[in-house]
This record gives structure tokens, C-alpha cells and sequence, in this order.
């Protein structure tokens, strides 16, 4: 058992900043410095005026850190985490709102809420069901996208795999193998396919294997590249095999 003393505010309370076991807020806490604990459990509103070290935290309230926070297991929100700083966690899931101002950094993130990342991602394994906007590059070893995405910078990862409902936004897009499917979203009116529009806008892809639907780029480098139906690529760059539909490519040139 830990020798570190609990806090728990079920009413509203400050308390001084230090080192605690179990950290317990259901009404509204606001802790006046850095704090350092096994675990924080949040359903109401709690505040941090400092940086705060953590094993785990669990949020279906609102959470506010003003400093970096450093989570050495698994940050859970099911409700509003906010950070001022930099995020560290080594499993991050979101099924409510997520936003750091900070670079955001660790092992495997799931978030199938709303997140919102200022300076960049950095982990191991990405998967968004949700709305992820990301100012600055996304790098990881595994991607996987469905939902909404906006990535101001790079998306550079090992294997990529976006299935988008919706019109999604990324600048550049570096990758071993990436494939772009658009979920089945037609509307159809007396025999007419309504309603399906690209589900992927980037500058440039270049990687290894590039496999394409309802994707518009200015240019996509790669080994093998297969551009399917929806697409608009101003120029594609290939080295070995080259497939497209046609009206989908305006130059393809083997280099």
C-alpha cells in the first residue's frame, strides 16, 4: 500500500500542490501548484496550476492542466481534458475532448471524440473513429483514420489506412503503404448516386505501395500506385507498376 496521503473534494475546495496517492474530485478542486500522484479520478471539475505526474487518470468531468502533464499508463477521457503544455501518455483514450497545447507524445492513442493537438503528435499507434485537428505532423508507426481528420503538416507513418465518411485534410503524406477507401456513403434518388465527394485532400503522398479512392493530390510518388474511382491526381511518379481509372490522373510519368 502507498504511504502518500489521498485527496478527495466532493464539494469545492483548493488544495496545495505535492505528492499524493489517489486523487479524487467530484464536486469542483483546484490545486495551487505542481502535483505528483498515483492516480487522478475526475467527474467533476478540477483544475492544476502546475505540472502534474500521474500514473493514471480517468476524466468524465473536466480536467484543466496549466502546465505539462506526464502520464505513465492511461489517460482516459470521457468527458474535457485540457493542457496547457506538452502531453505525455503511454495509452491515451478519448471518447470525449482532448486538447493540448503542447506536443502530444507516447504509445497507443485511440480517440473516437474530438481531439485537438497545437504543436504535433508523436506515438506509436494512431486511430481516430472521431474528429482529430492537428496543427503540425503526425508521426507514428501505425495509422488508422475514420472520421474527420485535419493535419496541418505531415502524416508520416509505416502503413496508413483512411476510411472517411467525411472530407478530411491533410498537407503531405509520407508512408510505406497507404490505401484510401471512402465508406459507402451514396444517397440514391431514382437510380442516381448522390452525395460522394473526395474523402481525402493532401498536397503530396509518397511511399512504397499508394492504393487511392476519392482522393484529390497535386502529385503521388511511389513504387506501385493504383489510383482508383473519385479521384484527381495532377501527376503521379512511379518506379515500378502504375494503375489507373480513367480521368483520374492528369500525368504519369515512370522515373
Amino acid at each position: 500500500m502507498s504511504d502518500k496521503m489521498d485527496m478527495r473534494i466532493s464539494g469545492s475546495s483548493t488544495m496545495p500542490g505535492g505528492e499524493y496517492g489517489k486523487v479524487s474530485i467530484s464536486g469542483s478542486g483546484k490545486v495551487q501548484g505542481n502535483l505528483k500522484c498515483e492516480s487522478l479520478s475526475c467527474s467533476g471539475a478540477g483544475k492544476v496550476k502546475g505540472d502534474m505526474v500521474a500514473q493514471n487518470v480517468s476524466c468524465s468531468g473536466s480536467v484543466k492542466v496549466e502546465g505539462s502533464m506526464d502520464c505513465r499508463e492511461k489517460l482516459s477521457t470521457s468527458g474535457s481534458f485540457q493542457c496547457t503544455g506538452p502531453v505525455e501518455a503511454q495509452e491515451l483514450k478519448c471518447s470525449g475532448s482532448f486538447q493540448a497545447m503542447g506536443k502530444v507524445t507516447g504509445g497507443e492513442f485511440r480517440i473516437s471524440g474530438a481531439m485537438r493537438a497545437e504543436a504535433g503528435v508523436h506515438c506509436r499507434e494512431f486511430r481516430s473513429s472521431g474528429s482529430t485537428r492537428i496543427q503540425g505532423d503526425l508521426e507514428a508507426e501505425h495509422v488508422r483514420l475514420k472520421g474527420i481528420t485535419e493535419i496541418s503538416g505531415l502524416l508520416n507513418a509505416e502503413t496508413i489506412e483512411i476510411s472517411a465518411g467525411a472530407s478530411s485534410e491533410i498537407g503531405d503524406i509520407g508512408v510505406g503503404t497507404i490505401t484510401v477507401r471512402q465508406e459507402d456513403t451514396t444517397f440514391r434518388f431514382f437510380g442516381f448516386s448522390i452525395g460522394r465527394t473526395p474523402s481525402l485532400r493532401t498536397n503530396s503522398i509518397e511511399g512504397d505501395r499508394v492504393e487511392l479512392e476519392y482522393t484529390t493530390a497535386m502529385v503521388v510518388r511511389g513504387k506501385e500506385v493504383i489510383i482508383g474511382e473519385g479521384c484527381k491526381i495532377d501527376r503521379v511518379e512511379y518506379t515500378e507498376t502504375f494503375q489507373a481509372q480513367p480521368g483520374t490522373v492528369g500525368q504519369a510519368v515512370k522515373i
